[in-house]
């Protein structure tokens, strides 16, 4: 049997004995989703935190991650990468599903494969904790923001305008 994205995840934080907590509610595919109708999350949205998936030139991911009402910067992700902005293409759906079995709205900042890296906006350490994708459409993880820290294949810079 194979082992889903989300008990990867849970693999991986266990293994680093980090404490955590998983939210199971309705499916949510997007922050704008999220916002746009009423739903009754169990946790605060300014502390919900987006990841967005790119494909590196070594045909590797990289995992962008930032709070969910705002915005990337491509030059600001492209100068922590080390990667042209030319050369960072957005991560097919499709080839997500298939690779990691991960889908639209289920990314974790967390880098469950040797094949993904993650660069996490500086504002996540602002908030004690967050909450982010966990492989799953209908459960969140609520974590430690420093946690995060200790990961393999994770780093910290400025990728995003705030907004308000």
């Amino acid at each position: 049997m194979n082992e889903t994205a989300f008990s990867k995840i849970c693999s991986l934080l266990d293994h680093y004995d980090f404490e955590y907590e998983i939210f199971q509610h309705q499916d949510v595919f997007s922050f704008s989703e999220i916002t746009g109708r009423s739903t009754d999350l169990p946790f605060p949205l300014e502390n919900l935190f987006k990841t967005i998936a790119f494909v590196k030139p070594d045909k590797t991911y990289l995992f962008a991650v930032l709070r969910g009402r705002d915005r990337i910067l491509y030059h600001n992700l492209s100068l922590a990468s080390r990667i042209p902005r030319s050369k960072i293409k957005k991560a097919d759906p499709v080839e997500l599903e298939t690779k990691f079995g991960l889908i639209t709205g289920t990314l974790a900042p967390i880098p469950f494969s040797t094949e993904i890296s993650v660069i996490i906006d500086e504002t996540i350490l602002k908030s004690q904790e967050i909450y982010c994708g966990s492989g799953s459409i209908n459960k969140t993880i609520k974590i430690k923001s420093y946690d995060l820290l200790c990961l393999p294949r994770v780093s910290f810079a400025n990728l995003c305008q705030s907004l308000k």
